[in-house]
């Protein structure tokens, strides 16, 4: 039986502004966990909105992850993040071994976390067993935006690797308020939503909803 502990909230802040991202993170403020600076942000605006959006939010005690999906320069790309305010920084399972054993290097010097997205990675069970034995906090089972326009669903994943996943497990792909009931059953650490939140007519009530059903499964787990 997996070990429950209590599923964190992540808002994927995948937006081209700053102004923005601050305006939706002001109204979910009160219901999520994590706040994502989202790669088409970051790439938009520069490593200026991860310090922006730690300066406007960190305060309240929310964890700010960089979504980076660090390919090459590990040491060198979690460094830029670590110090613009991330906690957490994302690398991806794809890239070389010494890029992830780099990273891992920079995130112990800077006291920040690492998390393993494993999007398109091959050979899953096999990267999973790698970074199993690596000081990785999160490793992320995550269907991309593409892969979800052909249908793919993040549960498939989870039936198929979360038993593999030693790390702290994130989740991430079109989750919304229907699938993620079904999700919680491999109790994650982190479930990660964007679009069901922020391209919602009211992200704050968007994402209540969501803090609710994680509130309520925990109870009831419990």
């Amino acid at each position: 039986m997996l070990k429950m502990t209590k599923t964190k909230l992540q808002v994927a802040l995948d937006v081209l502004s700053i102004k923005d991202a601050k305006q939706i993170a002001e109204e979910v403020i009160d219901f999520v966990d994590i706040i994502e600076v989202g790669t088409p942000l970051i790439k938009k605006e520069g490593i200026k909105a991860v310090r922006e959006i730690k300066k406007a939010f960190g305060k309240y005690g929310k964890l700010i992850l960089a979504d980076m999906k660090t390919m090459d320069v590990g040491y060198l790309e979690v460094k830029i993040a670590a110090k613009a305010g991330a906690d957490i920084i994302t690398i991806m399972g794809a890239a070389a071994d010494k890029t992830i054993e780099e990273a891992i290097k920079a995130k112990k010097e800077l006291g920040v976390e690492i998390m393993i997205d494993l999007m398109n990675v091959q050979n899953i069970i096999e990267r999973i067993k790698w970074l199993n034995t690596k000081d990785v906090d999160y490793i992320l089972l995550h269907i991309g935006k593409d892969q979800q326009i052909q249908g793919i669903s993040p549960l498939e994943f989870l039936k198929e690797y979360r038993n593999y996943i030693e790390k702290s497990l994130a989740v991430a792909g079109g989750i919304n308020d229907k699938s993620l009931i079904d999700i919680l059953e491999y109790k994650p650490e982190i479930v990660i939503v964007g679009g069901f939140i922020i391209k919602s007519n009211c992200p704050r009530e968007a994402a209540k909803k969501l803090k609710d059903i994680i509130d309520k499964y925990y109870k009831e787990w419990v």
